[in-house]
């Protein structure tokens, strides 16, 4: 049996500036060393790993990513 639930892990306004190319979130993502991939439609992240401890490591590596790029770009502004 194969269980799947969807969650919206973040809901983050980005800052004015910030575009998806620039995004540290969307490059964290798109590199070999996440163990999330980005779905084609761009709606679902998607364990590359069914190691859950590497998935939770990545789900706080982008919490804290949000975070850093919120602090660098709307406080120093």
């Amino acid at each position: 049996m194969r269980t799947i639930y969807n969650m919206a892990l973040m809901n983050v306004e980005c800052p004015k500036d910030m575009t998806e190319r620039d995004c540290p979130l969307r490059q964290y993502l798109n590199s070999p060393a996440s163990a999330l991939r980005i779905s084609i439609n761009e709606t679902l992240l998607m364990p590359k790993t069914e190691n859950m401890e590497e998935i939770c490591r990545a789900v706080n590596e982008m919490r804290q990513m949000c975070y850093e790029c919120h602090k660098k770009n709307v406080i120093q502004r």
